[in-house]
């Protein structure tokens, strides 16, 4: 009896134990692996759907990298066209400067050598009036000495206002050479203000020393005495004009020259500005003699 209610118990217990049985693991094992078979396939899909987002980000990116190459391609064409276009501007235009110079030049030695023609006559006058005057003169060498002054006032005169226009002429052929480089600068940024200011007043220097030579080449030194024994003084109270209006003229031509060095040296201050230039300029020497002191 004992034995059979054992079995019994044997029996409950291999039903109701804690043991599952294969039929309850089976769907357990089966929706693990539907689990990670979905996750998996989820994985997937977004790896594909990241590197599709990156790839088409890449393509994104290439397209953008060939427009921007494009576009800087583009503005360096346009960039160089601009540079090539102000570059021609700038040699027309030192072109149309350095034959605006050349003609002016051309006109201004035509009106000095008009000048000296007309006073070819009045110099024949005063020649004849002083040697007529020099006949009341004893004394041969200061007839001699006179006469030699009288052709010496007439050549210094001629000679420094040869001079002096041809100087004048170098310095504006020079202003065009600054001007030429500083419009060159002027177009990589480089602040050429100061320069094109130093020109400008430069211009006006030459200009009004050029107005001072037209008039000087246009007088005339004719010594005057009434009596031998004024001579001496005829004769210094010539030189001494002749000196004076020498010098004042000098120190206009010195100004401008003056002037033109300055408008050099603002040139030389822009930054850089040897590397856009590759000309040279120098000023041309001024005459510093004027004196036409002779002893009587």
């Amino acid at each position: 009896m004992s034995l059979l209610a054992g079995s019994g118990l044997v029996a409950l217990a291999q039903t109701d134990g804690v043991a599952p049985t294969t039929t309850s693991v089976q769907p357990t094992m089966e929706s693990l692996r539907a689990a990670k078979e979905a996750l998996e396939e989820q994985l997937k899909m977004q790896r594909q759907a990241a590197q599709e987002k990156i790839s088409q980000e890449r393509e994104a990116l290439k397209t953008r990298a060939g427009e921007v190459r494009e576009q800087v391609k583009m503005e360096r064409k346009a960039v160089e066209m601009k540079v090539t276009a102000d570059r021609e501007a700038i040699l027309k235009k030192a072109e149309q400067a350095r034959e605006a110079v050349k003609a002016t030049r051309e006109e201004f030695k035509t009106k000095v050598e008009a000048t000296r023609e007309e006073l070819k006559t009045k110099r024949e006058t005063e020649k004849e009036a002083l040697k007529a005057k020099l006949e009341a003169v004893k004394d041969t060498r200061k007839k001699e000495a006179t006469d030699r002054l009288d052709d010496k006032f007439h050549s210094v005169n001629e000679k420094l206002t040869t001079v002096w226009t041809n100087t004048l002429g170098r310095l504006e052929e020079l202003l065009v050479k600054i001007t030429s480089r500083a419009d060159k600068a002027a177009t990589t940024g480089a602040d050429v203000s100061a320069t094109q200011a130093a020109v400008e007043k430069a211009r006006t220097a030459i200009a009004s020393a050029r107005t001072a030579v037209a008039a000087q080449v246009a007088k005339t030194y004719a010594i005057t005495f009434t009596s031998e024994a004024e001579l001496r003084s005829g004769v210094s109270q010539t030189r001494d004009r002749l000196n004076a209006d020498l010098k004042a003229v000098k120190d206009l031509v010195q100004a401008a020259h003056k002037a033109t060095v300055d408008a050099l040296t603002s040139l030389k201050r822009v930054p850089k500005v040897d590397e856009v230039n590759g000309d040279a300029t120098t000023t041309p020497p001024v005459a510093t003699t004027t004196s036409a002191t002779t002893t009587q």
